[in-house]
């Protein structure tokens, strides 16, 4: 396919061009999710090169979020250039981490055919031909029959095929065994979930048991103790009152064992939080990947939710895969 609309990247860059045509072509076959993914990843190299050719090396190494603001604090990308590129990689991490945000896969991927296309233009005339004549922007011609075009309405979103006697909406188009297995694993995954906070639920229901008994038990001596020393004579008050005072005392002790009891479960939890927090790798337990902790989408992971790795490894072998966004 030698006409597509990123041909001009053929010379300088043939693996970006060889890419753009696949896009392309999984637009043309109605395969709007990929499209979507392969845009992404074309934004993230665009932007990648950019800070190569500015000798920000630096800033390859951080998110595709942290590299768009720091090329736009610097001049480098303009107002509406971030924007494009923002789309591009909204999209992607949707496609990513939950596709079912995309309301319309066909409509933004036409969209982000056209962002990707106005951003990789204005970067081949900067950086590479300065006289570059940027050519009218042309749509993929999409088609599933030969009576059956794909029409763009780009202010609703929507997606429709026309022939001559209907209008046909494809504005969900399905991929129903790679969604089956991926909502069966998602269902797997929660059911285990529930049973392990179930468990702990159980497990606090029987302490804070022990604890009231404890605590009931302690009210009663006291209160017999008190009554006994209040009925005595006056020759046996002293020594009531030094029974008091001793049970007083055990029971100080015995307060002051929960206390330290206490005080060193609140440092194992402590030391339990810090080592969390010096950990390598987090995920969700919502979704089957990992991220590094300065992710924008592992920073969104709520603590009842959080997974703690230590090792890249241990997180592969309980069978996540490394987040498109952040590498790890």
């Amino acid at each position: 396919m030698d006409n597509h609309c990123f041909i001009f990247l053929k010379d300088e860059y043939p693996d970006w061009c060889e890419e753009c045509e696949k896009m392309e072509k999984r637009i043309i076959e109605g395969d709007g999710l990929s499209a979507i993914h392969i845009c992404g990843k074309m934004g993230e190299k665009i932007s990648k090169e950019i800070c190569k050719k500015e000798h920000l090396d630096e800033l390859c190494n951080e998110t595709q979020d942290i590299r768009n603001q720091e090329l736009n604090k610097k001049g480098i990308l303009t107002k509406e250039e971030k924007k494009l590129y923002d789309r591009i990689r909204r999209k992607r991490n949707y496609e990513v981490h939950d596709d079912k945000k995309i309301k319309n896969e066909m409509a933004d991927a036409y969209h982000n055919h056209e962002n990707l296309y106005k951003v990789s233009t204005h970067f081949y005339q900067k950086y590479i031909d300065t006289d570059f004549e940027i050519p009218e922007y042309t749509q993929p011609k999409s088609t599933f029959s030969q009576e059956t075009v794909i029409e763009q309405h780009s202010n609703s979103h929507n997606v429709n095929t026309e022939n001559s006697n209907n209008t046909v909406n494809i504005t969900n188009i399905t991929h129903n065994h790679h969604y089956s297995q991926k909502n069966e694993l998602k269902a797997n995954k929660t059911e285990v979930h529930n049973n392990k906070k179930s468990g702990e639920e159980d497990h606090m229901d029987k302490k804070t048991l022990v604890i009231g008994i404890i605590a009931i038990v302690a009210i009663l001596v006291i209160a017999l103790s008190f009554f006994a020393s209040t009925s005595s004579n006056d020759s046996t008050v002293q020594d009531t009152s030094q029974v008091a005072t001793a049970s007083e005392d055990t029971d100080v002790s015995s307060s002051d064992s929960d206390s330290s009891s206490s005080s060193s479960e609140a440092a194992e939890s402590s030391s339990s939080s810090s080592e969390s927090s010096g950990a390598v790798y987090w995920a969700s337990e919502k979704t089957d990947k990992f991220h590094k902790p300065n992710c924008e989408w592992a920073q969104k992971i709520s603590d009842n939710n959080k997974i703690v790795y230590h090792s890249r490894q241990e997180a592969l072998d309980s069978g996540r895969q490394p987040c498109e966004v952040c590498n790890p």
